[in-house]
């Protein structure tokens, strides 16, 4: 998600940092719409809890490493691959047939393949074994998919793989602030804290809209609505994956 450094605040009380980190997650569309992507992979309270779960530890992990300086990953190559987690989740919410999850992973391989062979003649934010990965990661993924795997099983172990992601996208305001010594751990937990407040909130928001239109919209809308869903998501996705990577 993109940040201004100008408007950051200086360090300062531990409900500084819980606010900037609500702020942040809800300021950060890229960010709000993964979470919502998330939310199509699966249904019911628990498995719901268990995808946003493994988003927390994926993210926390990454977040904590990037501001102690761990990891310093470009921040443009960062921001192309969060929006290839939003187009990635969307692509798996939209299909439902076995054969369609392997023409897709290899539909994605060759898109991929080609966009990589694109950024060695025209230049990239992302270097070729990020490419490389990425067209792996879609290949055996959906032919995963379309051998019986279980999106439902795999999505906590998926939304924690692309968490490692956002959290380096996290860490980006924190960066931007001189924070130090004694205050790191504190202001880091704080902040944290702040970005799970604003998750769940995003869960719930989405949650009340959902069991609200169950009741009262007919099946037909709903099911245009989803796809309707899907749609932005993966245009979106798409807009900010490309658009970010050949800058």
């Amino acid at each position: 998600a993109e940040f201004d450094p100008g408007n950051n605040p200086s360090p300062g009380s531990w409900t500084e940092f819980l606010s900037l980190g609500f702020a942040h997650i809800l300021s950060g569309p890229d960010h709000v719409a993964f979470v919502l992507g998330l939310m199509l992979l699966v249904s019911g309270w628990r498995r719901i809890a268990l995808v946003t779960l493994g988003f927390t530890l994926g993210h926390s992990i990454t977040l904590a490493l990037a501001v102690t300086g761990w990891v310093s990953p470009p921040g443009a190559a960062i921001e192309s691959l969060i929006g290839f987690s939003i187009l990635f989740v969307a692509a798996e919410a939209a299909l439902t047939r076995q054969n369609a999850f392997r023409t897709a992973g290899w539909g994605g391989g060759a898109a991929l393949l080609t966009l990589a062979a694109l950024a060695a003649l025209t230049g990239s934010v992302m270097a070729w074994p990020v490419w490389l990965g990425l067209i792996i990661l879609t290949v055996a993924y959906f032919h995963w998919l379309g051998a019986g795997g279980r999106a439902d099983t795999a999505a906590p172990a998926l939304s924690a793989g692309f968490g490692l992601v956002h959290g380096v996208g996290f860490a980006g305001i924190l960066l931007e602030i001189d924070v130090s010594g004694k205050a790191l751990i504190a202001s880091l937990l704080a902040f944290n804290i702040g970005v799970e407040i604003g998750q769940i909130a995003i869960v719930i928001a989405a949650l009340a809209v959902i069991t609200l239109l169950r009741r009262i919209a007919p099946d037909r809308l709903l099911t245009t609505g989803r796809a309707a869903t899907i749609s932005a998501l993966a245009a979106l996705g798409s807009f900010w994956f490309l658009g970010r990577a050949f800058l």
